[in-house]
């Protein structure tokens, strides 16, 4: 938790992905990126199976495919806009396709993009041969602004 005691600001969260060191930030085009944590948006998010919504909006989070760039959308009733964390590390979040099948949120290596991708490792434990660290968000408590 990231929390300043005297602070009067209500508790929400940031999106942060570990193995960058960046935030989630929604820019002025609504296109959703990793920057530096300095420059990030700020989220609510009611547990598993709820939305991931952008404060201050009636946006959320929501995938639209498979190796597709993750956006905001007014559609958060949709399975595509419904968010749970997966795997034994508790630092994937993943939604269904339109084919019911899970995908991640993961970082673009070739851009500050974030995509949603099959879901790396999330069932497979120690056996697993890939790496799912670009996969991994941590959704952090904070009363900063």
């Amino acid at each position: 938790m990231l929390q300043d005691p005297t602070s009067k600001l209500p508790t929400n969260h940031i999106m942060y992905h570990p193995l960058s060191g960046h935030c989630v930030l929604v820019d002025d085009n609504n296109s959703i990126q990793l920057t530096d944590c300095l420059n990030r948006s700020h989220w609510s998010y009611g547990g598993d199976g709820t939305p991931i919504n952008l404060v201050g909006t009636s946006m959320c989070l929501k995938a639209v495919g498979d190796g597709l760039p993750v956006t905001v959308s007014t559609d958060c009733s949709s399975n595509q806009s419904m968010w749970r964390v997966i795997s034994s590390s508790k630092l994937q979040l993943a939604t269904m396709n339109e084919q019911g099948k899970s995908i991640c949120l993961e970082n673009n290596s070739n851009s500050s993009t974030i995509l949603t991708t099959e879901c790396l490792c999330a069932e497979d434990g120690d056996k697993c041969q890939d790496n799912p660290e670009i996969q991994w968000f941590k959704l952090v408590q904070t009363n900063l602004s």
